[in-house]
């Protein structure tokens, strides 16, 4: 679990930061991680963990990738990750996607995600990548200002968008 004091999921940092934010420096890198995210969800196999990877919780956040070198995304999920949990989210400025949902190198693919009020915007590619993903809920969240498709979505099985939207693509 990474829980920060409130951060406004609605901002865009113009008129001030508070709450919990986090920001890479501009020589920021994973150095061989699975995937090139501020934040990285991986699977079992791609983290060498000793059980499933399930049930990360991120909350109540900010993350500012304004000064990030290119190409980095906000928060990636990677490989076989199920129950993944994003509540009162702002990624914004990410230089790659804000969040991407990808399938491992073996077709291992994150599953039953749920995103409340998960905001992104003004990434340097799409807004939110999915591909892949299934049994998914999505309420209440808004991409704008991508600089390709505000979202993007490849085989979205069983999953469900409630009141998520997007502008300025």
């Amino acid at each position: 679990v990474l829980l920060g004091s409130y951060a406004d999921e609605v901002a865009d940092g113009s008129q001030g930061q508070y709450g919990t934010v986090i920001s890479p420096v501009p020589g920021f890198s994973q150095d061989g991680a699975a995937d090139n995210a501020v934040i990285l969800l991986q699977g079992q196999a791609q983290g060498g963990y000793p059980n499933r990877s399930q049930e990360q919780k991120l909350g109540q956040l900010m993350l500012d990738c304004r000064n990030a070198p290119p190409g980095l995304n906000g928060a990636s999920i990677y490989g076989f990750v199920t129950r993944p949990h994003f509540f009162n989210v702002l990624v914004s400025y990410a230089t790659g996607a804000g969040i991407r949902c990808v399938a491992d190198g073996s077709g291992q693919r994150p599953g039953a995600l749920r995103m409340d009020r998960v905001n992104v915007r003004y990434s340097g590619s799409y807004g939110i990548y999915l591909s892949r993903i299934s049994d998914s809920t999505w309420y209440d969240c808004l991409v704008h200002h991508s600089g390709l498709d505000n979202w993007y979505v490849d085989t979205g099985s069983n999953s469900k968008f409630v009141g998520c939207r997007a502008e300025w693509s």
